[in-house]
């Protein structure tokens, strides 16, 4: 069976990174690490079957709130292959 690829998004890795391999490092998902807004530049654009968000990214170099990254970065690639997806359609 294949695992459920999982993008996380925290700013706060480093302290937090065996809590997520605890709950979720087993057959079940395959977890993607974010530590900085340039990473997550790089890899939105990856297919995932969901997020991991922190809720406050205030620390390093992120400056963002978990809605703000959800408005800026996860709806935008979504709303793309939306329209794509209604432009390929017959109608």
């Amino acid at each position: 069976m294949a695992k459920y690829k999982l993008l996380v998004i925290d700013d706060e890795f480093d302290r937090r990174s065996s809590y997520y391999e605890t709950v979720l490092g087993g057959d079940d998902f395959a977890l993607s690490f974010v530590h900085s807004p340039s990473e997550l530049d790089n890899l939105i654009n990856e297919p995932v079957d969901g997020y991991i968000i922190d809720i406050f990214l205030d620390r390093g170099d992120w400056k963002l709130t978990a809605s703000e990254v959800i408005d800026n970065y996860i709806i935008p690639p979504l709303r793309a292959k939306e329209s794509e997806a209604r432009a390929r359609s017959p109608r």
